[in-house]
């Protein structure tokens, strides 16, 4: 299992698995594997800023709006994944200012 295993997030990276699960995404026609595949790419990109930027870098935020016009179930899986990737982010920024605060004072 990818999720909370950083060995495993970290090999998947580079051996270009995110660039996989994309290039699949795009050409995938079945719904029930396309689901799957969103599945096994938020666990991937849970909790891992590599994967998170390597995701941007090869298009991941606009074939998650392509996704949109699927069915509602995996809609709503795509904008899931794009929701928990932006609450980390503000989670990272709070913690980053905070520290900066420690230091300040």
């Amino acid at each position: 299992m990818i999720f909370r295993n950083p060995k495993v997030q970290l090999k998947a990276v580079n051996l270009g698995f995110i660039q996989y699960i994309l290039r699949l995404l795009n050409i995938e026609l079945d719904d029930n594997i396309i689901f799957r595949l969103l599945y096994t790419l938020s666990t991937l990109l849970r909790n891992f800023p590599q994967a998170q930027k390597n995701f941007l870098e090869h298009g991941g935020a606009e074939l998650m709006v392509k996704i949109l016009d699927r069915n509602n179930k995996i809609a709503v899986r795509a904008i899931t994944l794009m929701n928990d990737l932006i609450i980390e982010k503000v989670k990272f920024k709070k913690i980053i200012f905070q520290i900066f605060l420690i230091f300040i004072i």
